[in-house]
């Protein structure tokens, strides 16, 4: 595994990405004028064949101090393993996560950050758009049927990375993500639902960006069939109590 000097800011966006040279540019406009400054950007490229990596290093020549791609060779082969190998290089007190080709709005990470100061993990609100951000629907909250409560998003699952923010206690027990569970976003929320706090906040804090390439399905019918749906849920609900008996053995 590479190493990175820990993070000294408040709060470290982690950045997975793949073939996302089309969008990344305004991703990264979008994080560079935050309003909210103490942030760190942590990048890990899963062996793009795009100028993904080129535009990363000409934005790290700009930022040194603010952007780092871990740049280590190492190919995990999927979205949901990428988000989970680059967790690990985290330090700071919070984490949020980051698709490559959405925009946030300015405010994103200030109110994220003022919501952190009052709960363990935050979801937020997103428009969706098209690949030129034209408005698919006002809120993904209201597609989704989106809400807090263990047994809801074990059912059907509201949350999506890119919305989501924690701190360092989620951080720890959610670490490591399993393996073969289905969606480290899911697996991260539904931790939060037993072993913390969660709000999802009404703000609309960003514009999700769906188009034919992006590496996920969320908000999609999903591939999967009956029987594997039942078996992605149950495969959790075993990691889940095998995180929590983990926890009482530690205390």
């Amino acid at each position: 595994m590479a190493n990175i000097a820990p993070s000294s800011s408040t709060i470290d966006i982690l950045m997975a990405t793949y073939n996302g040279g089309k969008y990344l540019s305004e991703q990264f406009d979008s994080i560079v004028n935050q309003t909210y400054k103490d942030w760190k950007l942590i990048i890990h490229d899963d062996g793009s064949s795009d100028n993904t990596v080129y535009i990363i290093k000409q934005y790290m020549l700009r930022y040194p101090e603010k952007i780092i791609l871990i740049d280590d060779d190492i190919y995990t082969g999927e979205a949901k393993n990428n988000f989970a190998y680059l967790m690990q290089f985290s330090s700071s007190e919070y984490i949020t996560l980051c698709d490559q080709d959405d925009v946030w709005l300015p405010h994103k990470i200030a109110t994220i950050i003022s919501l952190l100061q009052k709960y363990d993990l935050v979801m937020s609100d997103a428009m969706i758009v098209d690949e030129v951000k034209h408005l698919l629907k006002d809120s993904f909250y209201k597609l989704n049927h989106s809400k807090r409560g263990f047994l809801n998003n074990l059912v059907h699952n509201s949350y999506i990375g890119c919305a989501m923010a924690f701190n360092r206690k989620i951080y720890e027990r959610a670490m490591p993500i399993p393996k073969n569970i289905p969606m480290h976003d899911w697996w991260i929320g539904l931790i939060a639902e037993i072993f913390g706090s969660v709000v999802f906040a009404d703000d609309k804090l960003m514009y999700y960006r769906r188009h034919a390439t992006n590496a996920s399905q969320t908000s999609e019918k999903s591939k999967y069939s009956i029987f594997q749906k039942i078996s992605f849920r149950g495969i959790m609900v075993v990691y889940i109590v095998l995180r929590w008996i983990r926890q009482l053995i530690a205390r």
